[in-house]
């Protein structure tokens, strides 16, 4: 894009990890679309392949945008000390995240850049997009598929507290699917040493937000890591979601009014459908239901005292955590 001689106004963190076979896409897709209103950090965390020769080799390629790159290298903190501190190096209105493995739509910038306006005014908390799922299978084969995780559709004004309610119920907290106005992360930052970091965070957000502008268009590649932390969890990972879900309800207990209460109680809950995932692929359909239903223990006063109306399946799973898994488990018969 030609030269606007005007200040940058979105910052792009990429925090990167062994994804040598990946990472070149990643910054190609965000070169070749942006101008010099946008500023690169990537935060290599120790990686220990040939990420960090791959980052260098393809900024080499782009050698007119090579000023607008920040590279830090650090060692492995993991990702979300990655992205703390590429937040703590912003300095414009707006950033925005990049898995390194994933990469942009052709036009994620032309459209975002639609989408603010005059992003200097900062007329707008959050902008908000959708994603395409891509599966690479080993023969080389690719399989798309559309990912919904915008609730607006294409809008843009003011976030109720009905549309609050649909982003807990829907949560789709990935940190890659919307631009955000950087001041929402002056008090906020991602859970040192915890994974699922975006299912943290990205709720607190949204009770700083007021305003969105959204569209319907896809415009991030998520791509499908089969050996990832969904597929291959760990006791550490399910202690994480747990501490997650404690953190969520420590902040309804420190709302002010009753749909920010409400609104980080459903978060909590539908956290709950996520940990159920990810303990029946650990301990398998049996052997979660013990810790699955210590957590409906937990949660259950929340609920009560709060009149909180639960979605269909998160309801099933708080009156028989059995009968939810043994649902899920036919599904997967199927």
């Amino acid at each position: 894009m030609e030269n606007k001689g005007s200040r940058p106004w979105l910052t792009v963190i990429v925090a990167a990890y062994n994804v040598q076979d990946y990472i070149e896409q990643a910054i190609r897709s965000v070169l070749s679309q942006i101008d010099d209103r946008v500023r690169l950090i990537i935060v290599n965390d120790g990686s220990r392949d040939e990420t960090l020769s791959t980052i260098e080799a393809t900024i080499a390629l782009f050698p007119q945008k090579q000023a607008y790159v920040q590279l830090v290298d650090q060692e492995n903190s993991g990702p979300s000390e990655a992205r703390n501190r590429a937040l703590d190096l912003l300095d414009t209105p707006y950033v925005t995240f990049l898995d390194g493995d994933d990469f942009w739509a052709q036009n994620y910038y032309s459209t975002v850049t639609e989408l603010v306006g005059e992003p200097f005014s900062e007329k707008y908390d959050l902008l908000e997009f959708n994603a395409i799922e891509y599966r690479e299978s080993d023969d080389g084969t690719v399989s798309q598929e559309l990912l919904t995780f915008n609730s607006f559709g294409d809008f843009q004004g003011e976030i109720t507290s009905g549309k609050l309610r649909e982003i807990a119920i829907n949560s789709k907290w990935y940190i890659w699917s919307r631009i955000y106005r950087s001041v929402l992360f002056e008090n906020l930052r991602f859970p040192r040493g915890e994974r699922y970091e975006d299912l943290f965070l990205t709720p607190f957000v949204y009770l700083e937000a007021n305003a969105v502008a959204a569209s319907q268009k896809p415009l991030v590649y998520y791509r499908v890591n089969f050996g990832g932390i969904v597929t291959n969890p760990t006791q550490s990972d399910i202690s994480d979601i747990g501490s997650h879900i404690c953190v969520h309800l420590r902040g309804a207990e420190k709302c002010a009014t009753p749909f920010c209460k409400e609104f980080m109680i459903l978060v909590a809950c539908q956290t709950l459908l996520y940990y159920k995932i990810i303990t029946n692929n650990y301990y398998g359909f049996i052997k979660s239901i013990p810790l699955i239903r210590a957590w409906v223990k937990e949660l259950k006063p929340f609920v009560r005292r709060n009149h909180l109306h639960l979605p269909m399946k998160t309801r099933l799973l708080f009156v028989s955590p059995e009968l939810a898994n043994f649902y899920t488990w036919l599904k997967t018969r199927r």
